[in-house]
C-alpha cells in the first residue's frame, strides 16, 4: 500500500507544490491577470471539477470552512473576495487538465510513501471515543472505553493511513460479538432524535491518534503538523474520514 507524495512544479508560478497549493497558486494568478467577475471564475473553474464540495465561494457564503482556504481571500471585481477549495485528493488530475486548457503547464515530480508493518504484531484492543452532545465540541471532554480486540486478528500496519483506519473501524463496529459489547458499555447513552452519540477509534494498541480528532473536532491548525508522524494523508482525506468513512453511531450499530 502507498500513498500519494506529488508535488508540482507551475511554469513561472512556482515549485514543490501540494496539491491544495497548486490549485490556489493557479486560481489566484487567473484572478490578477483576467479580472473575472465571479460568475465568470465559476465558469473556468466549475463545481464538477473539484467534486461534491465546491471549488470557488464568495466568502461570504461559506457555509463549511473546514472545505476552504479562509485564511487567504483573494480580491475579484466589484470588491468582493472570493475562497477557494482545499480539498483535493484524485480530483487533482480534473482541475489540472482544466487549467491546461488556460495555458499553464504543471509538472508533476511523483512520490509515494509505501506502509510496513511488523506481521507478528497484531492490535489487541482499541480505545473508542464517543462523542456527544455535550462534549461535541471539545474531544478532551469526551468519553472513552477500551475495546479487546485480539481475537479478530488485525494486523497492527504503520504508517496508519485513513484507508486502513477505516478498515478497521468497519471490521471492528460490524462484528457482532464486538457490537454486542459495544452495546453494552454504551448503554447509559440515550438516542434521540436532535443527536445520536458518534464513535470513533482514538487509540490503536499504545498508538495515541486523538490529535486527529483534536484537529477536526476542533479546528486546531496546530495539530496539522503533528498529524504527518501518525498518518500518511492528505487533509482531504482526513476530512472525508471524519464525515463520512470513520464514523459510527450508536444508532447504526
Amino acid at each position: 500500500m502507498a500513498r500519494d507524495y506529488t508535488k508540482y512544479k507551475v511554469e513561472g508560478l512556482g515549485e514543490n507544490l501540494n496539491k491544495r497549493k497548486l490549485v490556489f497558486t493557479i486560481v489566484k494568478d487567473y484572478i490578477e491577470k483576467n479580472k473575472p467577475s465571479f460568475e465568470d471564475l465559476q465558469q473556468v473553474f466549475p463545481d464538477d471539477v473539484q467534486g461534491s464540495k465546491g471549488f470557488i465561494r464568495k466568502e461570504s457564503d461559506v457555509k463549511n470552512p473546514k472545505h476552504f482556504n479562509m485564511r487567504e481571500p483573494i480580491k475579484i471585481k466589484n470588491g468582493a473576495h472570493v475562497v477557494v477549495s482545499n480539498q483535493w485528493g484524485e480530483n487533482i488530475n480534473d482541475f489540472i487538465a482544466a487549467s491546461e486548457k488556460l495555458g499553464y503547464v504543471t509538472i508533476a515530480n511523483s512520490a509515494q510513501i509505501k506502509t510496513d508493518f511488523n506481521e507478528n504484531e497484531v492490535i489487541n484492543s482499541v480505545r473508542v471515543l464517543i462523542r456527544n452532545m455535550e462534549n461535541s465540541e471539545d474531544v478532551n471532554n469526551c468519553s472513552y472505553f477500551d475495546l479487546p480486540v485480539s481475537t479478530l486478528s488485525l494486523e497492527f500496519i504503520t504508517p496508519i493511513t485513513t484507508e486502513y483506519l477505516t478498515t478497521i473501524s468497519n471490521t471492528i463496529f460490524n462484528d457482532s460479538k464486538h457490537v454486542d459489547d459495544i452495546k453494552r458499555i454504551t448503554s447509559k447513552y440515550t438516542l434521540n432524535y436532535d443527536w445520536v452519540p458518534q464513535l470513533w477509534i482514538t487509540k490503536i494498541n499504545d498508538v495515541d491518534i486523538s490529535i486527529a480528532h483534536k484537529y477536526f473536532f476542533e479546528d486546531d491548525d496546530t495539530a496539522k503538523e503533528e498529524l504527518s508522524n501518525i498518518f500518511k494523508l492528505n487533509e482531504y482525506d482526513l476530512d472525508n474520514f471524519f464525515e463520512s468513512d470513520g464514523v459510527h453511531s450508536l444508532e447504526g450499530l
